[in-house]
């Protein structure tokens, strides 16, 4: 059972709390609430819209479970709630107001404040001392921190994170994705980790592709890689922790993000071998819901697998154009 209370203020405007807070009438005309975060599978029933037709009312669903996607609604949760701490006064509730209602909070806070997790977390646990977001919402939080509290599409962190998200839909429904976060393809202003200066004066900076051996066609470039070091399982909670150029890359294959020249990945089985999808040449293997193992003894769930003894290397120098 929850010792909390029903609502507790975390501060100016802001309210924290369960869904018996939300769904008392008398307490929301009291506390004159202007917006309310739910942060539940079933949304508020229609007494508390049709009592107060001017309420906006945010519905994110999503239960509380380590391996639930919190991060997906940060960005329109902290919009929300900062729009009402300025107009009016929020209530954001879970069904106990202990882990996801606490987590969005705890990331308004580390947004708007510049805070820590740990200084968000304090702040809510001395107005409410019941909160306790689970440790899997911890550690998205803590990867929204180090994004600077934005969700950062090019960050390879939360690359593997969506990818993981993916996978676990996948394994449910025994569907797959259609479209994918970023299926563009090549990145043509990929950077290595290196640089350099031109005799002009224009800087220069290294720039890795990935082509087919056999029909040279470009498969991707270094942004599109998920790097990992000899025998290494990835993870997106330690993935970025370290400085991409500091690790000692595996040389038996590399992990990619999914990208359109794959095209099969979307729309035909689980797991398969990836082939050039202009010569056909084998290149390495995929899988959404299984383990893809590289043969360094690394490997990541799910993984999209090249074998550098199928693919060419290249290592370019290009000229950074600087704006006049």
């Amino acid at each position: 059972m929850c010792d909390a209370h029903p609502v507790d203020q975390i501060a100016e405007n802001l309210f924290l709390g369960d869904k018996k807070a939300a769904t008392d009438l008398e307490l929301i005309g009291r506390l004159k609430l202007t917006h309310i975060v739910t942060a539940e599978l079933i949304p508020l029933p229609h007494s508390v819209s049709s009592t107060f037709p001017h309420l906006a009312i945010l519905h994110v669903a999503f239960p509380d479970v380590p391996e639930a996607d919190l991060l997906t609604h940060l960005e329109q949760t902290t919009h929300f709630i900062r729009e009402g701490v300025e107009y009016g006064a929020v209530l954001v509730h879970c069904y106990h107001g202990v882990s996801r209602s606490a987590a969005i909070v705890a990331a308004f806070l580390m947004r708007t404040r510049h805070w820590t997790l740990d200084k968000a977390l304090a702040l809510i646990r001395r107005a409410r001392p019941a909160i306790g977001p689970n440790d899997g919402f911890l550690r998205q939080l803590a990867l929204y921190k180090r994004m600077q509290c934005r969700l950062d599409v090019h960050d390879k962190a939360y690359k593997l994170y969506k990818l993981q998200c993916v996978s676990n839909q996948v394994k449910t429904t025994k569907i797959l994705p259609h479209e994918f976060y970023q299926p563009s393809g090549v990145v043509e202003t990929a950077h290595g980790p290196s640089s350099t200066t031109a005799t002009s004066g224009s800087p220069m900076t290294y720039h890795t592709r990935f082509k087919c051996k056999k029909c040279r066609q470009t498969l991707g470039s270094q942004i599109n890689v998920l790097p990992h070091e000899r025998g290494q399982t990835l993870d997106w909670n330690t993935l970025g922790l370290q400085d991409e150029s500091e690790l000692r890359e595996c040389q038996q294959g590399v992990f990619f993000e999914p990208l359109m020249w794959m095209g099969k990945i979307f729309s035909t089985t689980l797991s398969e071998k990836l082939h050039c999808n202009k010569c056909l040449y084998k290149l390495g293997s995929y899988s959404w819901v299984g383990t893809v193992q590289c043969a360094c003894g690394g490997g990541t769930t799910p993984g999209f697998l090249l074998n550098l003894n199928r693919v060419d290397r290249c290592t370019m120098l290009k000229v950074v154009e600087a704006d006049l």
